[in-house]
């Protein structure tokens, strides 16, 4: 909803919130006296959410970067959806949903308290915690009301009044938060460091402020927002646009009438601006314009009345029907549909394609009472309760019709007479309708009203829902049979409503039973419309089983039954579970297209027949050993598997084994990471008669996903075998099988191998997929004369698509390869330097990559090639290129410019690639100036110019490490001297690391200390720097991750002590607490033997488990109690991050080797190898510069590195010879405590 108000804002709104004072003060995160919380009061219609928007984006820009101030701010919102949000009528807890949303974007924009909140929510997770819990209790959970340090939160929640009339209780919660917040906040020492503004209408919004604290009436404040859209419309539809003197006057007569008449509310000026542009559009005169505008200063609802009235009076009868069906789906349906979903409404309510398009339709003369917001359509908010009648007034109006009664009276006649009499009746009334000539001149078309009412929309979707259901598939309404299948239940229990006075006539409820027998009882209609019913809710929501069970119970729906059906009834209602028996033939299909038929994806089935065994079975049947009871609960997969599998052979009545049952349980065993249970089946599968190409197919994907390459290839090439003595085997099977064998090849590093499967690809099927791989193998090989050689013809060869070159469309593909372009694209650049004219090839392919990514909407890609190509330019130059280095910068801020902004609008974990790319790109950019700088040896022009970077070019406020522009600012702050000034600059850092480090948790302190190494780093303290890059180290595996690890007979009874585990403690007990304790469960349970197992987990089971984790139980947190450090190695050690070499080699360094680290570059590493052809100049490199020095990090080693495992760390000494010699050892909080004390760190 924020992106969408955003994008609605009129360019340059809200700049009067700058001249409130109200608002100034409290957007002041400094000033002291500021009142913590500001009320924004607006009625519908006045632009309040998008003030509210604008304010958002204020102070996201004000804030965004550090600065000498005082606190850090975060910055957090929620806007309550409207009333008539179809998200609104699913969240029974919005006031929750609230919290949590604020939650969630705090953690977005601080690392140290995303692991915070992520161990409270571990921690209070019971199953019910989020469902029960009170607003208070989540707010003081989540410590919410408890910013950290300096930090200082800003929350923002727009339409609480929403709240307040749904959810009363909840609302009142949720107001008692706000006010004790805002009361606590202001009674601090050091002022408020929770600023809450809160938005709405209403009383409530006022009762919750009291008389202290500020509040802005929008109303009284927003005519300079009006003003700039009365502007926007009239623009947008081209209004008296002229530059004529006539046009001019007339531009100014509707913006002061309009100005004069608002009153605050867009409404008006909408409804005004939308007659007026009618009236243009069909040429009226000046004085109709005159007559217009005075009717304009009419109130609000005398306005909404004139617009239904005119819409009626203007519309075909035809359209009224049309608007009629619309306002059913649009008011009533419980998702928003899109434009093709409605028009396929439309379809199946009319049976005709009308010639112009319903968004044409939209767009044009039904815009007056529907707004479209991209694939949103809903009626506008002033004139829904016009056009919403209650059925009770519906009735009366009808009962005003002209209406003719009959009386027959039978004197005389023999029973003959009469029923000959009776059946002419009937054909003439009921067959041909008695079809009288129409008089001349009478033929005309009734115009019914524009109005929808609650229960004929339910009824009409319902009754749409059975014509869709009993038709075959149509392309013209297939858009809107999810939705019907999906929803068909809500509907049906909005019917059934007992309020209701409305109640549906027996006719209809005959074709109601009728339906819902074809769907429950025979199984017919999954099997017409199997993709709609794929993980449709009906299989495990007992309410909606509930509600079509309720139905079939009222005789007027299942009264008309025949024998069959009446019989398949009884069954249901008097089965012990009926849930599960309504469902059994609908289940019976699903476990047939699951493992006896190849139509669909076997995973699809899968989890609608999990959600069906899931059901409950009253206490009697699940005693039974029959296997049609199976039951699914909390098995794990490889249990549940079987269980499905033995449910649906007896359902079924399996009686012959065949490859292709087998087969589609390996398949499905496949795709929820059962690999070992996968391959038997598959196995399995490949031994019996008939056995498909595909079964070795799928042997080898399940091969290849549990590690075994060597194996997955012998799969592959003999599903291949196969597949080539088919008689017309398809081409995409023999592409896609042959590319997958190349992929495993290269995986295995036998290049030459993947090249011959990627050529025999290629056979088969011409695609650029297939070169670019043939290109990867090569670029990772030895061979570089061929590989330029490929190369230069790729560029010359043109794309199996047409329009670009091979090369050119193979660079689009590697920067789509997340894991890998970066090292592909440091290789390609440094191998085609090497040869005189390649450079020149490559970026002139970049340039087709780039322009075809942009034609195809690939903004990640376009972003990446842009980045490499000013990489190319700037470390290698261009013949063609006089300033290279100008065009590699300009290219990395069109970079930065795109990243910016989608981490703005997404969020920043949900675009992790793009913060990656986005640091990657400022990082070039800083140090581009930061060379600047110190070659220009001008101090004045080189702080402007990195203070500039520093503030200009940052990606977001939400990573508390070191951003590239505070690494070399702080590196230049060094090399001149200025260690008070560096000290300063880092001090906000630092800050974070302590706050990390003084926290509940001990799961963020490897990134604090990574804070401090950057920043001890940067500020050339390289002993304390080496000693906190050392606690960065690997982390000893903890108790859950070795039960996690162990697999086969002892697999059920480590997840059974797993769950122990996660139940008994918090992920802030220490981790030596935690493995005692669970040493110390399996213990007892040896002692008791197996009385209290309800399980086959025997007392060898536990033993075994006992003596394999003892061996490996870890010293106390002091090293000197009854538990010393076991003799540990690499295979006890979990490698939690990795660095990779800036160097042409591509390798990553995982503490195993030593590693080189420039003391001015942000996150810039080199290995053994790569560091001395940089120094000496053998080797361009895409990063970092000969001039520059380097920290050497020795190889991590396990029994020097004690600090992770005994709380020690060898403080003081010096660096000699890239080595760090002497000092003491002391306790790591020691060592702490000295540097807090050096950075004035309280």
């Amino acid at each position: 909803m924020f992106k969408r108000l955003c994008d609605s804002r009129v360019e340059n709104s809200g700049s009067w919130l700058d001249d409130e004072e109200a608002y100034t003060s409290w957007a002041d995160a400094d000033a002291a006296k500021a009142r913590p919380l500001l009320l924004l009061l607006g009625e519908k219609n006045t632009g309040r959410s998008t003030t509210v928007s604008t304010i958002v984006q204020k102070l996201k820009a004000r804030y965004k970067t550090p600065t000498e101030r005082s606190s850090r701010v975060l910055l957090a919102w929620y806007f309550f959806p409207s009333l008539s949000d179809k998200a609104d009528k699913g969240d029974p807890t919005p006031a929750r949903t609230a919290l949590k949303h604020i939650a969630l974007q705090l953690a977005e924009q601080d690392m140290a308290l995303a692991k915070s909140i992520a161990s409270i929510c571990e921690e209070k997770d019971n199953g019910t915690y989020f469902t029960d819990v009170s607003c208070e209790s989540l707010w003081k959970d989540l410590k919410l009301g408890q910013p950290r340090g300096d930090t200082m939160y800003y929350f923002i929640f727009d339409g609480v009044e929403k709240l307040s009339k749904m959810h009363a209780d909840a609302g009142t919660q949720f107001f008692d938060v706000l006010q004790e917040a805002s009361h606590s906040s202001a009674t601090e020492s050091d002022g408020s460091r929770i600023r809450l503004l809160v938005s709405g209408s209403g009383d409530a919004v006022k009762v919750l402020g009291g008389f202290e604290s500020p509040t802005i009436n929008i109303a009284k404040s927003n005519g300079s927002d009006i003003e700039l859209y009365i502007k926007r419309e009239m623009r947008k539809y081209d209004i008296f646009q002229g530059n004529d003197s006539k046009d001019e006057a007339s531009r100014k007569k509707i913006n002061d009438k309009l100005l004069e008449m608002a009153g605050g509310s867009f409404f008006k000026v909408q409804s005004t601006l939308d007659r007026i542009k009618d009236l243009v559009d069909s040429g009226g005169q000046e004085s109709e314009l005159d007559d217009l505008l005075t009717e304009s200063d009419w109130g609000r609802e005398a306005i909404s009345k004139n617009v239904v009235a005119e819409l009626q009076e203007q519309l075909s009868p035809q359209n009224i029907e049309e608007i009629n069906e619309l306002l059913i789906w649009v008011v009533y349906g419980f998702e928003w549909l899109s434009v093709d979903q409605l028009e396929a409404a439309l379809f199946l309510r009319f049976g005709s394609t009308p010639l112009q398009k319903l968004a044409k339709k939209l767009q044009g003369k039904y815009s007056r009472l529907f707004e479209v917001d991209g694939q949103v359509i809903t009626v506008r908010r002033d004139l829904l309760s016009l056009v919403i009648k209650d059925p009770k007034q519906l009735r009366s109006l009808d009962d005003d019709t002209p209406r003719i009664t009959a009386t027959i009276t039978i004197t005389k006649g023999d029973i003959t007479t009469v029923q000959n009499f009776l059946w002419a009746l009937f054909q003439k009334s009921v067959v041909e309708k008695f079809e009288f000539e129409p008089l001349a001149g009478q033929i005309t078309q009734t115009k019914s009203e524009i109005r929808v009412n609650d229960s004929d929309a339910h009824l009409a979707i319902v009754m749409q829902a059975i014509s869709f259901l009993i038709k075959k598939p149509d392309a013209r309404t297939e858009t809107l049979g999810r939705y019907l299948v999906w929803n068909l239940p809500i509907h049906l229990k909005e019917l059934n409503n007992p309020e209701r006075d409305h109640k549906v006539d027996n006719a209809a409820k005959k074709d109601i039973g009728s339906m819902l027998f074809d769907i429950l009882g025979q199984g017919t209609i999954i099997r017409r419309h199997w993709k709609h019913f794929v993980d449709v809710p009906l299989f495990g929501n007992t309410t909606q089983i509930s509600t079509l069970l309720a139905w079939l119970q009222d005789p007027d729906v299942s009264g008309h039954f025949g024998v069959y059906q009446m019989d398949w009834l009884d069954k249901v209602i008097s089965s012990p579970s009926p849930h599960r028996t309504l469902l059994s033939s609908m289940a019976r299909e699903v476990g047939h297209r699951w493992l006896r038929s190849s139509e669909n994806d076997p995973w699809e089935a899968y989890r609608s027949l999990r959600r069906y065994l899931s059901l409950e079975v009253s206490e009697g049947a699940a005693d039974a050993s029959d296997d049609s009871l199976v039951i699914l609960s909390t098995d794990e997969e490889s249990l549940a598997l079987d269980k499905a599998e033995r449910w649906c052979k007896s359902i079924l009545q399996v009686t012959d084994e065949q490859s292709l049952w087998y087969e589609r349980v390996g398949e499905t065993a496949r795709k929820v990471d059962e690999f070992d249970h996968a391959i038997a089946m598959f196995l399995k599968a490949t031994k019996m008669p008939g056995a498909s190409w595909t079964c070795h197919r799928g042997l080898a994907h399940s091969y290849h996903q549990a590690g075994k390459l060597n194996d997955a290839c012998v799969s592959q090439k003999k599903a291949l075998e196969i597949l080539y003595e088919l008689k017309e085997p398809h081409p995409h099977d023999i592409w896609v099988t042959n590319m997958d064998l190349g992929k495993w090849y290269f995986e295995l590093k036998e290049r030459d191998q993947a090249t011959i499967y990627y050529e025999k690809a290629l056979e088969a099927k011409p695609a650029d997929e297939a070169y670019y791989r043939i290109l990867e193998a090569n670029l990772t090989s030895q061979s570089n004369g061929r590989t330029l050689d490929l190369i230069e013809t790729m560029s010359h060869e043109t794309s199996t698509n047409g329009g670009t070159s091979l090369l050119g469309s193979a660079l689009l593909l590697m920067a789509t390869d997340e894991d890998t372009y970066e090292k592909y694209f440091t290789s390609l650049l440094s191998l085609t330097s090497s040869r005189h004219g390649m450079l020149g090839m490559v970026l002139s392919a970049m340039d087709e990559a780039i322009q075809l990514a942009a034609d195809k909407e690939l903004l990640f890609e376009r972003s990446a090639l842009r980045l490499y190509k000013g990489l190319a330019l700037y470390y290698y130059g261009n013949e063609a290129d006089e300033n290279p280095l100008t065009s590699a910068v300009r290219l990395w801020e069109e970079c930065h410019s795109d990243a910016r902004k989608v981490i703005e609008e997404t969020g920043t974990y949900v675009q992790w690639k793009w913060m990656w790319l986005g640091g990657q790109v400022i990082s070039d950019i800083v140090c581009h100036y930061f060379k600047e700088a110190t070659a220009a040896n001008t101090e004045a022009s080189a702080l402007a110019k990195l203070g500039e970077i520093t503030i200009g070019h940052r990606i977001s406020y939400e990573d508390n490490r070191v951003s590239p522009a505070e690494s070399y600012m702080g590196a230049y702050e060094t090399l001149q001297g200025n260690f008070t000034a560096v000290r300063a600059h880092f001090r906000k850092n630092m800050l974070t690391a302590h706050e990390m480090l003084s926290d509940d948790t001990d799961e963020n302190d490897a990134d604090a200390y990574f804070v401090l190494f950057q920043c001890l780093l940067h500020t050339g303290d390289e002993t304390n720097a080496l000693i906190a890059f050392e606690l960065t180290g690997p982390i000893e595996k903890t108790i859950e991750m070795r039960l996690g690890e162990i697999r086969g007979e002892d697999k059920a009874a480590a997840t059974e002590i797993l769950e122990f585990a996660k139940e008994k403690f918090s992920p802030n007990d220490a981790a030596p607490t935690r493995y005692t304790a669970v040493l110390d469960e399996l213990q007892r349970r040896m002692d008791l033997g197996n009385v209290e197992s309800e399980k086959t987990i025997t007392n060898e089971t536990y033993q075994r488990l006992h003596s394999l984790l003892a061996q490996k139980r870890p010293a106390t947190e002091d090293g000197d109690g009854p538990n010393q450090p076991y003799e540990i190695t690499y295979s006890d050690m979990v490698i939690n991050w990795r660095y990779f070499c800036n160097g042409n080699c591509g390798g990553t360094w995982d503490f195993e080797t030593d590693i080189n680290i420039c003391k001015y570059c942000w996150d810039t590493p080199f290995c053994q190898n790569c560091l001395p052809l940089l120094q000496q100049g053998t080797s361009k490199m895409l990063a970092c510069d000969a001039g520059h020095k380097w920290l050497h990090v020795p190889r991590w080693n396990l029994r020097e590195s004690t600090g992770l495992r005994d709380g020690t760390v060898m403080m003081g000494g010096e660096i000699v010879d890239g080595r760090h010699v002497g000092g003491q050892r002391v306790k790591i909080k020691e060592w702490l405590s000295t540097i807090w004390k050096e950075w004035d760190i309280e």
